[in-house]
């Protein structure tokens, strides 16, 4: 089911980048995630529809990877087991353009889509693995300042924080560097 909607989503920005034309970007994003004292990438897809000078939206398609430190204690011997957890994310957000600064805010669908153990050096192995939501919704927020390079290529580096709205249990400080194309404005 999960992968119906990402064939969806996917489908829907690329029959609508044309009808939408009219100031409207799509490029690629990179991330790095502050996470529970370490970085974490975050890579993906976005797309860009201005409204008008002052109001639009973004959203995009995104992956990226969460550890989770898993300790046991089996006959007084301790074990530390790390678990990747991959992700799939959907940020639906509202975007205040400004000459100054662009600001951002929404909501993000998080989906689980697998693991994979980083320590298999210890004498336990995972062999099995879930976690308690297939798909986790958050709150972000993110500045950002649009350069542009020439009339359609944009660098737009952002800064983001994002959270879990149900737990409130994850915080992730981002920086990215967004590169976009901007399509040709129609001419009516």
């Amino acid at each position: 089911m999960k992968k119906c909607y990402l064939i969806f989503l996917i489908a829907l920005i690329y029959n609508g980048i044309e009808s939408f034309a009219q100031q409207t970007s799509f490029g690629y994003n990179i991330t790095t995630n502050y996470i529970s004292d370490e970085l974490r990438p975050e890579l993906g897809f976005v797309f860009d529809k201005q409204l008008n000078n002052l109001h639009g939206f973004e959203t995009g398609i995104y992956y990226k990877t969460l550890n989770n430190d898993l300790y046991f204690n089996i006959n007084n011997n301790s074990l530390n087991i790390t678990i990747s957890e991959h992700y799939i994310s959907l940020p639906f957000l509202y975007k205040y353009y400004s000459n100054f600064i662009n600001i951002a805010t929404g909501l993000t669908y998080d989906f689980f889509i697998g693991w994979q153990q980083k320590n298999s050096l210890n004498v336990s192995k995972v062999t099995s693995y879930s976690t308690s939501d297939d798909f986790i919704i958050g709150l972000t927020g993110k500045i950002s300042k649009s350069f542009h390079l020439d009339e359609h290529l944009i660098f737009e580096p952002e800064i983001k924080l994002n959270t879990d709205i149900i737990q409130f249990d994850r915080y992730f400080l981002g920086f990215g560097l967004v590169f976009k194309y901007k399509c040709a404005e129609k001419k009516e």
